[in-house]
């Protein structure tokens, strides 16, 4: 059998593949998107978009999280776990649509501003019926990279061919939509006839109501998590200008690459994670401690260099037009530190061992939180105010869920992570005096002469102190393909 390491390693590597591509597609989708609308049309999307997660959390209620946990704990019952919840959500979305479209034909508004909800909130459907979870249940995170590329490939290409300026709005939401549903199809086909044995006996309408209870408390978790993710877009979309809008998801933009990377990371250790600290908590601590020293040792560096070159990122990405967003990247790329450990806390160890309450408790302390901040310094500091409710709310939550995970596993979080913290703090005070005494060369001269410096220093430190773990890492994921190199060979 594959060691754990191994495991982990091959889903890593998979999903890190198809969410690599993919979203770096749709990074560069975002920024074409992003040019070609122009700030003010852009923050309109966007503000259409962030209505739009809220109908696809409310639709999944939970269930994709939950379902996770139960395939990766009772395989042998994946085809009628996965089969009613598909139907439970499929259910929930035209509900929700027919809903949202009877809210939105009401809003004393215009006609292009209703169809462009209308068009957007199509994408409901798809995202009800995406079997991405089951395959992360199933620890086949293959046919999810295949999924994603093909999706974000196809949606790109039609954008650009069929969207060449900002009077083509209304074609984005539609080619979005027709992509989505086209491989949603394909890929649940697939899954029924060559990877689950389903049948009409599975179906279990008497279970549905009770499935939906069971997974509420997820789905609401996941909804107050959000509120404090995008809240903010919504509220600078009701006080502020168009271009304000435009600018602070620029900056998200940017910030979702790194949130999405280490959503990755993270989705291939939930099964282990769950089986862990179902069979053996000190196996469970051994491992989550091994995660998260690993995850810091990546994330920390990754913040430090987004935050000294965020100007330079977003000249790159969105075009001078868009400068004001660098200021809002600096502060949101901070968020990253307390989001991957309350995450990690909250998803690998709440989760996993079924306190699907404490959970929902650390996302109610972060959204509450984070709607007060935003009504207090929105309508006076804009996008950096908030900026900085997201970080509050973050490290709130990340402390709420640190609290009720101790009654789960007391993990040793600060020794782990404590190094290269220093490391970076190291980085910023060098980054002070490059500044400082460097004035008269240029902002961005003085960002790539930091960055270059940290990169230096940070490597000695991995060389110096964690040289033993990175290679004993390297060691038993590289052993898997020296065996079957081996094997065939002889």
């Amino acid at each position: 059998m594959q060691s754990t390491t191994k495991t982990i390693a091959k889903n890593f590597s998979f999903l890190f593949l198809g969410n690599g591509i993919s979203g770096a597609i749709n990074v560069l989708t975002a920024i074409y998107i992003a040019r070609v609308l122009g700030a003010a049309t852009f923050g309109v999307f966007q503000f259409a978009i962030a209505f739009l997660i809220y109908l696809a959390i409310i639709v999944d209620s939970g269930m994709s999280m939950f379902g996770i946990r139960e395939v990766a704990s009772n395989k042998f019952k994946a085809g009628s776990i996965v089969l009613n919840i598909f139907v439970v959500r499929f259910i929930a979305s035209v509900l929700i649509y027919a809903i949202a479209a009877l809210i939105i034909v009401l809003l004393p508004t215009t006609i292009y501003f209703r169809t462009i909800f209308l068009l957007v909130f199509l994408q409901i459907f798809y995202r009800a019926l995406n079997p991405e979870w089951v395959f992360q249940g199933l620890e086949r995170t293959e046919f999810n990279a295949l999924f994603r590329i093909l999706c974000s490939a196809s949606t790109f290409a039609l954008i650009f061919i069929f969207v060449p300026n900002e009077q083509h709005l209304l074609r984005i939401p539609l080619i979005q939509f027709s992509a989505g549903i086209i491989f949603t199809i394909f890929i649940l086909i697939f899954l029924f006839t060559k990877i689950l044995s389903v049948n009409i006996k599975m179906f279990n309408p008497r279970g549905w109501f009770s499935l939906f209870i069971i997974a509420f408390p997820l789905g609401a978790s996941a909804l107050l998590t959000q509120i404090y993710s995008n809240l903010d877009v919504i509220m600078l979309g009701f006080i502020s200008k168009p271009e304000i809008v435009g600018f602070y998801s620029a900056a998200y933009q940017i910030f979702n690459v790194l949130l999405a990377a280490f959503f990755v990371w993270q989705a291939t250790a939930i099964p282990t994670a769950t089986r862990r600290i179902l069979e053996d908590k000190e196996k469970a601590k051994v491992f989550l401690e091994k995660y998260i020293r690993l995850t810091m040792l990546a994330i920390i560096p990754a913040v430090v260099l987004i935050y000294l070159f965020s100007p330079i990122i977003i000249a790159l990405c969105f075009g001078e037009g868009y400068f004001p967003a660098a200021g809002v990247l600096q502060w949101l790329i901070w968020t990253m530190l307390p989001l991957v450990i309350g995450s990690t806390l909250g998803l690998l160890v709440l989760i996993s061992a079924g306190k699907y309450g404490y959970y929902f408790w650390a996302g109610a302390a972060g959204a509450t939180i984070n709607f007060i901040l935003n009504m207090l310094l929105i309508p006076q500091y804009n996008m950096y105010g908030a900026a900085f409710a997201t970080i509050v709310a973050e490290c709130l939550a990340c402390l709420v869920a640190f609290y009720f995970a101790r009654k789960v596993l007391r993990l040793n979080l600060l020794s782990n992570m404590l190094a290269p913290l220093c490391v970076g703090c190291l980085a910023l005070l060098i980054n002070v005096f490059v500044v400082v005494y460097g004035v008269g060369y240029g902002q961005n001269i003085c960002a790539f002469i930091s960055g270059s410096i940290f990169v230096a220093i940070y490597l000695i430190f991995l060389l110096v102190f964690e040289r033993k773990l990175l290679v004993s890492l390297a060691r038993e994921i590289l052993s898997r393909f020296l065996v079957r190199q081996n094997v065939i060979e002889v």
